[in-house]
């Protein structure tokens, strides 16, 4: 297993938070580097993606907000990264407001309640861990699994997830989140979509299956009405 250059983000130097995440980070194989700043948050990953392509170009590399909270154990955090399949160009430690029922070939994290599935449309910037090619993916300094290149919008969270959908990101997801947002520190209605990992079934979706459901049992109720008519007919006769 390769080495893993982990970049905490945070907006202010001497973060206890980052402080508590990078105890996380203790697996030999983790080399974990604080990166301060006060950009937005799409040009902070893109910072760190160029770092890791500068200095570290053979590593993959795990980003995550010093926003970020979980339960897991540091042996736990390590045996997610190491088990994340490396066929994958990006994997969302975090993700919300995904279309779940879209998930295909599902994996266990080998010891834990965990699994891995394929991804159609992930969203989230909270904790991603990137494959080599991913990370240059991402930047736009290769090609993607579409033989097109990534062009460099200012949302890359909407980018990221438009690359996914359309097939030239390849997206794996650990399901339940390794990391979530901290409820703590939500401050406006927006953050809440944040504690959401899935996006609800559109209640238009439920009211058509539900009156397809009734039409099929009216029309099987007028083929049976229509049988016993024939049944008594051809009786009397």
């Amino acid at each position: 297993m390769g080495r893993v250059i982990v970049y905490i983000l945070s907006q202010q130097a001497n973060s206890a938070r980052a402080e508590r995440l990078a105890a996380l980070f203790t697996d030999p194989m983790f080399q974990v580097e604080a990166l301060v700043s006060s950009c937005s948050i799409s040009d902070q990953v893109r910072e760190a993606l160029k770092l890791a392509h500068d200095h570290h170009s053979h590593c993959r590399v795990l980003i995550i907000r010093d926003t970020s909270v979980t339960t897991a154990t540091a042996h736990t955090v390590a045996e997610v990264v190491k088990a994340a399949e490396s066929d994958f160009d990006l994997c969302y430690l975090c993700r919300w407001l995904d279309q779940c029922q879209l998930y295909t070939n599902k994996r266990p994290v080998p010891g834990h309640l965990m699994h891995f599935f394929e991804a159609q449309q992930p969203q989230g910037l909270q904790a991603l861990l990137f494959s080599v090619p991913g990370r240059d993916i991402a930047l736009g300094l290769r090609p993607g699994r579409n033989d097109t290149y990534v062009p460099l919008k200012s949302d890359l969270d909407t980018q990221l997830t438009q690359e996914v959908l359309t097939g030239n990101i390849r997206a794996q997801v650990v399901s339940p989140n390794l990391f979530e947002f901290d409820l703590r520190l939500v401050d406006s209605n927006e953050d809440y979509i944040k504690l959401s990992s899935c996006v609800p079934l559109s209640s238009a979706q439920s009211s058509c299956s539900s009156t397809s459901g009734a039409v099929w049992v009216f029309a099987l109720a007028i083929v049976a009405l229509l049988l016993v008519w024939a049944a008594v007919k051809l009786g009397a006769k």
